[in-house]
């Protein structure tokens, strides 16, 4: 009965080593690399709006200088004079 409850004990020792093996070499590296990648897909998504905002602007600051009309030219519309 002594040997049965030494392998018992054996068994148990090397579940918990291979548990705690598991969660420090193979889960949580994978966790912070999913930290990392959220990170840098919003400092991207943040840097992208950023620069889109920048472009509107522009656009807008552009649009206030000039007075777009139709010519009836068929080809479009013509900057006839700037404001």
């Amino acid at each position: 009965m002594d040997k049965v409850i030494r392998v018992v004990f054996a068994l148990a020792v090397l579940a918990s080593a291979a548990s705690v093996f598991y969660y420090y070499a193979i889960f949580l590296p994978g966790i912070e690399q999913e930290r990392q990648t959220k990170i840098e897909a919003e400092k991207l998504s943040e840097a992208r709006r950023v620069a889109e905002e920048k472009i509107l602007a522009e656009v807008k600051a552009a649009e206030k200088g000039l007075y777009v009309v139709s010519c009836g030219t068929g080809d479009g519309f013509r900057v006839l004079r700037e404001r």
